[in-house]
Order: structure tokens, then sequence, then C-alpha cells
């Protein structure tokens, strides 16, 4: 029986931090932000990557807080710190991010 591989990964959240951007060398745009995944305490927090037009359109129409659902792949990097330790660390590289709905703002009612 042949093996099963696939890695897909696919969360929906809200942006733990703004989104912060940078042009690379080739021309293309690298965005990166947090996105919390889950409740109150319970919450996670995944690193985001995305490249390209949605990079840009992430750096520009998104913030803290904004609702997405991330769609691409989860990442493994591995380091040594200067004393020696072993380190480990997952992210997602996105190829796709959906934009949720943003929240009204609802006008002070003066009685």
């Amino acid at each position: 029986m042949g093996s099963f591989n696939t890695n897909v990964v696919v969360l929906g959240g809200n942006l733990a931090t703004d989104p912060e951007s940078k042009d690379l060398p080739q021309g293309e745009t690298l965005t990166r932000f947090r996105l919390a995944v889950g409740n109150g305490e319970r919450a996670v927090f995944v690193p985001v990557s995305i490249f390209g037009k949605q990079a840009d359109a992430c750096a520009e129409y998104l913030s803290k807080g904004n609702p997405v659902v991330v769609e691409g792949k989860l990442q493994q990097s591995q380091w040594e710190t200067e004393e020696g330790d072993k380190r480990t660390s997952f992210s997602i590289k996105a190829h796709r991010v959906a934009f949720g709905p943003r929240p009204t703002r609802m006008e002070n009612d003066e009685d």
C-alpha cells in the first residue's frame, strides 16, 4: 500500500498583529502576520506568511482584529541557539487569504 502525504492547512481566526510587509529583491512582496485561532486563553497564535499580489492586498486592507480564513501549507523551521539548544517552530505559508466581514461601527445613541 502506498503512502499518503498531503500538506494542506485551512485556518480561520482573527489577526493578532497588524500585517508587516517588505519588498523582496525579486520584486515580489512578502507579508507576515500572526493569526489567533480559538478564543481567550485557549487561542493558538500561528505565524502566517504570504507572497505576491495576495501579500499586497493583505498589507493594504487587513489590520489587527480582522477575521480571515487562511489556506496554505505547514512549514517547519529548526535552528540552534547560541547556547546550543535546538529549537523548532511551525508556520503557515499561505497561498490564499480570504477576508472576513468587518465589524460595523454603531454610532452612539444620544437620549
